[in-house]
């Protein structure tokens, strides 16, 4: 197995494709030189050289579509719904999983519960007409979406998200304290494939 994703219908993400995939990144090399930046490579030693770009959107009713592009900075309140993904490449066949940590809790400086996870599911397929990541109707996620909210004076957070293959962590599996690097090596994964990520900082609790 390999990695990718998508939630709310595929009528309006169809539609709306050609928007979101301008306002993402566009540039392999640039997507990995911002993680080095980030120092992300360093932090999740996971030999990140990315072959194809991923598409994050996140969809409030306050702030409407934002896309992601690496190094982003975000707020709890924009990324409170589950995002909508796609690929632009050839990822391959399939099937794709998706994992989406936060290699900065509690902050940057003291990374004592590092990584959390905030997302991990698998058996996605890539519908190659509109780019997006489906999920299988039989899988569930392993760890539903759970969206970023740092600790108010922790200081920006490195959200990132990556795709790898899964097979020890359960729905019910503690999200604190995940190590991906280590991850990926017991499930024979190999190197993530696409990624980006963003920054993040605290704000009140979203009703969006």
């Amino acid at each position: 197995m390999r990695v990718f994703i998508s939630t709310i219908c595929t009528f309006i993400l169809v539609f709306l494709l050609p928007r979101l995939v301008s306002a993402q990144d566009t540039n392999l090399t640039a997507v990995k030189r911002a993680f080095e930046a980030a120092g992300l490579v360093k932090d999740v030693p996971l030999n990140f050289n990315p072959s194809v770009l991923l598409g994050v959107t996140y969809l409030s009713i306050k702030t409407g579509l934002k896309p992601l592009h690496a190094g982003i900075k975000m707020s709890p309140t924009e990324t409170y719904r589950t995002p909508i993904f796609n690929v632009v490449g050839d990822p391959g066949a399939g099937p794709f999983v998706i994992a989406m940590i936060d290699p900065d809790a509690f902050s940057r400086a003291r990374p004592v519960i590092s990584e959390v996870r905030h997302f991990l599911s698998g058996s996605y397929s890539l519908d190659r007409v509109s780019g997006l990541l489906e999920p299988s109707a039989s899988f569930s996620a392993l760890t539903s979406y759970r969206y970023p909210r740092p600790f108010v004076n922790s200081g920006l957070h490195r959200q990132s998200i990556e795709f790898a293959e899964q097979t020890l962590i359960s729905p019910t599996s503690s999200p604190l304290n995940f190590n991906l690097t280590d991850f990926a090596a017991k499930t024979n994964l190999g190197a993530p494939i696409g990624g980006t990520f963003m920054f993040m900082g605290p704000d009140p609790y979203p009703n969006a």
